[in-house]
């Protein structure tokens, strides 16, 4: 990269390319109009270098996306039509089962209709029971991954400077068995 200015004092830049105007390149090298040279590779790369801002910001998209893709597993298994209706199934089960002389069709109609539709002969109570183990596990699913992405948002906010941040370590495990 070189910076150039012509007789105006208007800064030219032969080759830049790097997300910033020559003036403002030039300026950070200290550089007065009417002059130029050649910058090292080191000069270039500082360059380059990110804020502490841009570092921070980048870090904390990453944390997030990893986050999103974390759940990428279970969105394909489970499409978003059906997880939707797991709170519905899941406050069915638990009135189902808290009472198991309710008729299942008045107090568990969702419940009812999948036994019916799913044809697998179980009873409404059945899946009730299933549904309330299913829902155990994606709360702890849940709460693992939310967990350390709350962590590490934290952690990379914290951080001050710009190599810490970079080379933070973006990484969601799930517990043993999950």
């Amino acid at each position: 990269m070189w910076i150039t200015y012509n007789k105006n004092g208007t800064p030219v830049c032969s080759q830049v390319g790097m997300g910033f105007t020559a003036a403002q390149a030039a300026e950070s090298l200290g550089l007065a109009p009417g002059t130029w040279r050649e910058i090292t590779e080191a000069e270039a790369a500082a360059l380059q270098a990110p804020t502490l801002e841009e570092a921070r910001a980048a870090k904390l998209a990453e944390v997030m996306s990893a986050y999103q893709a974390a759940f990428a597993p279970i969105e394909a298994v489970y499409p978003s039509a059906e997880r939707e209706g797991w709170a519905i199934q899941e406050a069915e089960a638990r009135t189902l089962l808290a009472d198991p002389a309710a008729d299942p069709a008045t107090v568990a109609p969702v419940l009812s209709a999948l036994v019916a539709l799913r044809a697998r002969g179980e009873t409404p109570a059945d899946l009730a029971q299933k549904v309330l183990a299913n829902a155990g596990q994606w709360r702890m699913v849940y709460a693992w991954l939310t967990g350390q992405q709350q962590r590490m948002y934290g952690e990379v906010s914290g951080l001050e400077a710009v190599d810490e941040i970079q080379a933070y370590p973006v990484e969601y495990q799930l517990p043993e068995g999950m």
